[in-house]
């Protein structure tokens, strides 16, 4: 991650992909980029949580948070222009597409103006529209997710999902849409309860624009089961990390962090079995898309340490796809899954 990147993240954190961005949000994004060089603002972030240098730090100065993500010595301090001609007022453009979900999209387009020194004082409209001609022009796999986010999720967790998304941009073609936290096990949970619900959902239902900011309605999520079925239907629900939809296929996906690598054999199990658990729930839960798409459970692991063979037999057998995404490789492809 570069350090242009963070506030992005940090916008897109404050508003979960539905709530309203104040202007204190957006004036310490303007804070803590716009005194930055060129080179600075695309320098590599050097710390495993960068949200968190912001959000325990708000009032610091811009060579504060360079110096703490960039990993700056204690004793040095990095120098910042005031103001810098390097990030342009028109970062507004990306800092809202990344509020609408469309982080991806939100970072190429920072980016570019940085790269192409866009001045600070005003608003390059051929800049953009060359940008936006270059848009155009990508194909479908090239193209963002758009992503629901939720609250609760670590930045470890984040960040995992962020670069299995930007890499599976590049690596199939068509999914649109993602959505973080997505209670499965609904319908087992009403029933539990003694009671029957309709949760069922086809997938032009869950990419339908909806709302003010028209963006896919998306799956359920814990507040919407609430708010229709009671808090004792929500709480007998799990959890899935990442659902990942398109027109022909849906991934199922749990994922491990760095934290919690695949070091043994009863973690892959364990792992295994937790995958094939929730793939079910939601197929209950989803009868419609299961009809019409191919639901594929995936588990996606930051850190794998013990040997490929050792598990892929398993997967394969039970229809789970496997993910490295420390090596961006697939273990287990969906297209081999039963």
């Amino acid at each position: 991650m570069k350090a242009f990147e963070v506030p992005l993240r940090l916008l897109y954190e404050r508003t979960n992909g539905s709530q309203t961005l104040t202007p204190g949000d957006l004036a310490l994004a303007h804070h803590i980029l716009t005194p930055l060089s060129k080179d600075q603002l695309l320098s590599e972030v050097d710390v495993d949580n960068p949200l968190e240098v912001i959000r325990d730090n708000p009032a610091e100065q811009p060579q504060f948070y360079l110096g703490q993500l960039c990993g700056y010595d204690e004793n040095e301090s990095p120098s910042v222009d005031t103001p810098s001609a390097q990030l342009p007022l028109n970062c507004d453009v990306a800092f809202t597409q990344a509020v609408d979900g469309r982080l991806g999209q939100a970072r190429e387009l920072l980016e570019y103006l940085i790269q192409r020194d866009a001045e600070v004082d005003s608003l390059d409209t051929a800049l953009i529209e060359r940008y936006e001609q270059r848009q155009s022009e990508f194909t479908p796999e090239e193209r963002d997710i758009t992503v629901r986010a939720a609250s609760g999720t670590t930045a470890e967790e984040d960040a995992l999902a962020g670069r299995l998304l930007r890499w599976l941009e590049t690596q199939e073609n068509g999914f649109v849409f993602a959505q973080q936290e997505v209670p499965v096990g609904i319908q087992r949970s009403a029933a539990t309860l003694d009671r029957e619900i309709i949760t069922d959902r086809t997938v032009s239902e869950v990419l339908k624009p909806s709302g003010r900011r028209k963006l896919p309605k998306g799956f359920w999520t814990e507040a919407e089961i609430t708010q229709s079925f009671g808090s004792g239907t929500s709480s007998g629900a799990a959890q899935v990390d990442l659902v990942i939809a398109g027109p022909k296929t849906v991934y199922v996906t749990e994922l491990k962090t760095g934290s919690q690598p695949i070091r043994s054999v009863s973690d892959v199990y364990q792992h295994l079995g937790q995958s094939l658990f929730y793939a079910d729930c939601f197929i209950e839960d989803y009868p419609s898309i299961a009809t019409e798409q191919r639901v594929i459970p995936v588990l996606a692991v930051g850190s794998i340490r013990i040997e490929y063979e050792m598990m892929k037999a398993s997967f394969e057998k039970h229809g789970v796809a496997l993910l490295d995404v420390s090596k961006e490789k697939w273990i287990v492809h969906p297209h081999d899954v039963v």
